[in-house]
């Protein structure tokens, strides 16, 4: 079942964030999957933990690569990721506490991307590829060497 459909309107241009948010949007799917699937809270509590693990660190890669490329709003970026973290946590936290959130999770988190990425994301867009199309060996090695260290080798 698909719960948020990967559209062009999702897409950064850049192949690494894209990667990154194709997976989110596949979790968030999958949660939504699961969730009509299964009652079985330490099931659903998996997915939603694996989730949220690959969020934060998205998120935290994507903080350091809009420092590097010398975004001038990457403070503010860093607050929405911050927000929409905190109240995913509260989310979580009634969750645990065995209250059925579920519809309310996967309000806002489609509410977030659908939105997140076509407005927040598209903003750092040029400023990222200024500094890392050009060929530059160094940045080219920062961001092959940030990747790894985030994602195991994985871009996504």
């Amino acid at each position: 079942m698909t719960y948020i459909k990967w559209s062009s309107e999702l897409e950064t241009g850049l192949s690494f964030i894209d990667k990154q948010h194709q997976r989110i949007v596949a979790d968030i799917n999958d949660l939504y999957e699961v969730s009509h699937k299964t009652d079985q809270r330490e099931m659903l509590a998996d997915v939603i933990n694996e989730m949220v693990d690959y969020m934060v660190k998205h998120f935290t890669f994507e903080e350091e690569l809009l420092g590097k490329s010398g975004y001038p709003f990457v403070k503010a970026h860093e607050r929405l990721h911050l927000l929409f973290l905190k109240h995913l946590d509260e989310y979580h936290n009634r969750f645990r506490a065995g209250e059925n959130v579920l519809p309310e999770i996967l309000a806002m988190l489609k509410t977030w991307w659908e939105h997140h990425i076509p407005n927040d994301d598209a903003d750092y867009v040029a400023a990222v590829n200024k500094k890392f199309a050009g060929g530059d060996p160094l940045a080219a090695e920062w961001l092959s060497v940030t990747l790894k260290m985030h994602f195991s080798g994985k871009e996504a």
